[in-house]
């Protein structure tokens, strides 16, 4: 499964499926954001972890503090709430529409039902995001500009994740784990 990066305006953030994968991962600077997108102890929702290179003690507990046991790094849950102290979290329910407004986001969609997530036509150049899909509704891209993909333009199931950028006036880029 291939993992996709967003950079916010503050850090970057990798997606990782689980703990376990969370634990091979090496971090390049220190606060490096995961969202840990499954994981039965936490629930069903994907949760943010940063690496604290300051912290050489804590113990691995399996749920708030995980350790790479190869390059010692730790990895930290953020408080709830503190989430939009590191980058611009969004939640949809059902069908929405990607606008500048969004641009920079990581977007979790936790819906039962399949959803459509319209690109706006002529958002500006540039403007990018990330879509995780957090439940077992699928997500389908639709927009009235140019959408060129490699995979297909629908996530393909819980955890899949799919990066969206505007590359000129009528052409997106979408990539990603998609059918």
């Amino acid at each position: 499964m291939s993992k996709l990066g967003v950079f916010q305006s503050k850090i970057p953030v990798i997606p990782v499926d689980n703990f376990a994968e969370l634990r091979t991962v090496e971090a390049f600077s220190d606060n490096q954001s995961f969202l840990v997108l499954g994981e039965q102890t936490i629930g069903s929702s994907p949760v943010l972890f940063y690496y604290d290179s300051g912290d050489t003690t804590s113990v691995d507990d399996n749920k708030n503090v995980i350790v790479n046991p190869t390059t010692n790094q730790r990895y930290k849950k953020l408080p709830v709430g503190s989430e939009s102290n590191f980058l611009n979290i969004l939640t949809e329910l059902g069908s929405f529409t990607i606008d500048d407004t969004m641009s920079n986001s990581f977007i979790i969609v936790l819906s039962s039902v399949d959803v459509t997530a319209t690109i706006a036509q002529g958002s500006t150049i540039g403007m990018n995001c990330v879509v995780v899909q957090g439940d077992v509704g699928t997500v389908t891209f639709d927009s009235n500009d140019t959408i060129l993909s490699k995979e297909g333009l629908t996530t393909d199931g819980p955890g899949s994740v799919a990066s969206i950028v505007r590359y000129s006036t009528n052409s997106i880029y979408l990539n990603g784990q998609l059918v």
